[in-house]
């Protein structure tokens, strides 16, 4: 017997057919990750922008910024990633004006207590493996918690 789908057959994962909800940033520096994260986001009707690291991440900000295209509402973030850490990266958040009110949701495989020196747009971390349901729930907590961040200006 074939194991069950992970999403429902036919349901729209891209493009018009999915309503969009929220704009989401995925950091990871493990595509698959990605991939499945960003698959289930979008199936729940979130727009979905990815990097595969905090540099990256930190440039496609700042340039969205700059254009006023709009941030994303949340940020979910790896803490172990090459090069800068979920750490560093939530740090450098926070010293922007602009992007400070962003909050970040960490994922990561570590110690329950890696959240607790973090820069307070840290808002949660869920562990590594989570089930989509815990990430579901935990987007909609900081989706229903966080003010409305639109556009390049200061929250």
């Amino acid at each position: 017997m074939a194991p069950a789908p992970i999403l429902a057959p036919g349901a729209p994962l891209f493009g018009a057919d999915a309503p969009r909800r929220a704009e989401v940033l995925v950091v990871d520096d493990e595509p698959y990750i990605v991939l499945v994260i960003s698959s289930l986001l979008e199936r729940q009707g979130h727009r979905v922008v990815a990097a595969e690291n905090a540099q990256q991440a930190f440039s496609l900000l700042q340039e969205l910024g700059e254009l006023g295209t709009g941030l994303p509402k949340v940020i979910l973030s790896d803490v172990n990633m090459p090069g800068t850490s979920g750490l560093e990266f939530a740090e450098w958040l926070f010293a922007d004006p602009r992007l400070a009110g962003i909050p970040i949701l960490f994922l990561t495989g570590q110690a329950d207590d890696v959240i607790e020196n973090a820069t307070p747009n840290v808002k949660g971390m869920l562990r590594k493996p989570f089930s989509p349901r815990h990430l579901a729930e935990e987007l909609e907590r900081l989706l229903n918690a966080s003010p409305a961040v639109s556009s390049g200006e200061a929250a």
